[in-house]
């Protein structure tokens, strides 16, 4: 339903200037990546920088979680290392 809304509204743009746009800045979902690309023939995808940057924090987020995780929580250096994040 979400595409073809889309698809009737872009074709409220005419062609031309369909074909001027250069570029089409969008998230990482790839739902919509055919459908740009179908309606924008000439555009360049760009994936916004914010989601970009999430993926990465989420990724060191999860490897410093795993890390963490095979330390006994006990021990002075398991303690020092949450706290400075430098070995003793």
């Amino acid at each position: 339903m979400a595409e073809t809304l889309i698809v009737e509204k872009n074709h409220q743009i005419s062609n031309l200037i369909r074909q001027k746009v250069r570029f089409i800045t969008m998230d990482m979902s790839g739902a919509y990546i055919p459908l740009v690309r179908r309606l924008f023939l000439n555009a360049q995808i760009i994936i916004d920088r914010f989601h970009i940057i999430q993926q990465l924090v989420q990724a060191f987020l999860k490897t410093r979680i795993a890390i963490m995780n095979q330390f006994n929580k006990k021990p002075l250096p398991y303690r020092y290392l949450k706290i400075t994040g430098d070995s003793p």
